[in-house]
């Protein structure tokens, strides 16, 4: 559960900068990572979760959110953790988070 969490937490700076492809990104990880391993973001989470989703979502067209955050959710483990540990805003073909 900890790493869905800290793709929120990196998420969250990423919204609020502006990039909203990225932090879409990274919630869609942090999204597929939680439903593979059946975890629930924590309730005090949520609040931060919901405001930097809202705003990826407000910043982007629809289809754009969409297709960002499809990406996210098939990135593989090792994708979302040079993704969240850099200033890109995307990287390359890997492991989807699922199977991790």
């Amino acid at each position: 559960n900890f790493v869905g969490q800290l793709l929120d937490w990196f998420a969250a700076p990423a919204a609020a900068e502006g990039r909203a492809a990225r932090a879409a990104r990274l919630l869609g990880a942090s999204e597929a990572f939680h439903e593979a391993r059946r975890f629930r973001l924590l309730p005090y989470l949520q609040p931060e979760h919901d405001r930097a989703l809202a705003a990826a979502r407000a910043a982007l067209h629809p289809d754009a959110f969409a297709t960002v955050w499809a990406e996210g959710r098939t990135m593989g483990l090792d994708q979302v953790v040079a993704l969240a540990l850099t200033r890109q805003d995307c990287v390359g073909a890997g492991t989807s988070v699922n199977s991790q």
